[in-house]
C-alpha cells in the first residue's frame, strides 16, 4: 500500500511540475507576443513620421 501511495505522490510531482514548466513557457510566449506588438508598434510610429 505505501508503495502505491508513493507512486501517487511522485506521479502528482511530476504532473506539477510539467504545470509550471507549461506555466513558464507559456509566460515566455505571451512576453515574446507582447514585445512583437510593442516593435509593431513603434516600426508603425516611425512610417508615420
Amino acid at each position: 500500500m505505501n508503495k502505491r501511495l508513493d507512486k501517487i505522490y511522485e506521479d502528482m510531482d511530476s504532473l506539477e511540475n510539467e504545470r509550471i514548466d507549461c506555466l513558464n513557457r507559456l509566460e515566455a510566449v505571451q512576453e515574446q507576443q507582447l514585445n512583437e506588438k510593442q516593435f509593431i508598434k513603434c516600426f508603425w510610429s516611425l512610417t508615420n513620421l
